[in-house]
């Protein structure tokens, strides 16, 4: 699922100051459950950041979510997940 989200932090205001829309953020997130497992790949001051939804959530309010209207498949899904973990870990 595609996550546009935004935060109290400084950065995250001025974000959206900067360019007057309601999120300041871009998030990818996998296997979401509602008890607050599934993972997170999101933009940070730091870089890119991987963590548990439930966990990122606590920090940063989803103003959007888009689930693709088409499948990509379990398999798409996965080659999607690890192209996205071989490039945070080099």
């Amino acid at each position: 699922m595609f996550l546009f989200t935004t935060s109290d932090l400084i950065g995250a205001k001025a974000i959206r100051f900067a360019t007057n829309a309601p999120t300041s953020h871009f998030a990818v997130s996998f296997d979401e459950r509602k008890d607050g497992f599934g993972i997170v790949f999101h933009s940070s001051f730091h870089g890119v950041g991987i963590e548990w939804l439930g966990h990122f959530t606590k920090r940063n309010k989803i103003v959007f979510a888009l689930r693709p209207k088409t499948s990509i498949g379990l398999c798409g899904e996965e080659e999607l997940y690890q192209a996205l973990v071989q490039n945070f870990y080099g």
